[in-house]
């Protein structure tokens, strides 16, 4: 009767696993990876990245709803190449870094929008605002690596990003563009 029982019970318990409790976990090769973000100041575009930041990443593209993804931001890290804009980028009327320390983005599923192109909806915390922000990605699965390319269009306004003189949109636009190029391996 076991023998019989065990194999109709093993069943019932992949059965009512879900799909998210297989979704293969990744390790990001930050070495390897970039988190940027562009705006536009006078009409003249300018680019930064951020070098510190953690992601943590499960996703099986078989079953894409089922993705679950975590990232967080060392907001200080944001660099652009110009140190009066950084050092202002940092600052009180814009990051805030010294209150606000971290972004934290989250992600639980995505959906297919073509071949091999996903969109995820999910929530970024950024100073004292959490809003739902929409990412656009690309992955590429390749010698048993994966890189996922995305974008997502941010208005800095809404996470109250500009404040003071700098809270009109005259000289800084309120779009950013914040972008990701990551490489990562299945975990062991």
């Amino acid at each position: 009767v076991l023998r019989r029982i065990l194999p109709l019970l093993l069943a019932i318990a992949v059965a009512a696993t879900p799909h998210g409790a297989t979704a293969a976990t990744w390790i990001v090769d930050q070495s390897r990876s970039t988190l940027g973000f562009a705006g536009v100041e006078t009409g003249n575009p300018f680019s930064g990245r951020f070098a510190r930041w953690r992601a943590d990443v499960a996703f099986d593209p078989a079953h894409p709803g089922d993705m679950r993804v975590q990232v967080v931001v060392d907001v200080g890290s944001a660099a652009t190449g110009d140190r009066p804009r950084a050092a202002l980028l940092l600052g009180d009327d814009w990051l805030d870094a010294s209150a606000f320390p971290r972004a934290r983005f989250e992600a639980f599923g995505a959906r297919a929008v073509g071949a091999s192109r996903y969109e995820a909806h999910g929530r970024l915390a950024l100073r004292d605002r959490s809003l739902p922000v929409n990412i656009a990605f690309t992955l590429e699965l390749a010698d048993g690596e994966a890189r996922a390319r995305g974008t997502a269009t941010l208005l800095r306004t809404d996470f109250g990003i500009g404040r003071g003189m700098w809270s009109g949109v005259q000289v800084v636009a309120p779009e950013v563009r914040v972008s990701f190029d990551l490489v990562a391996r299945p975990a062991p």
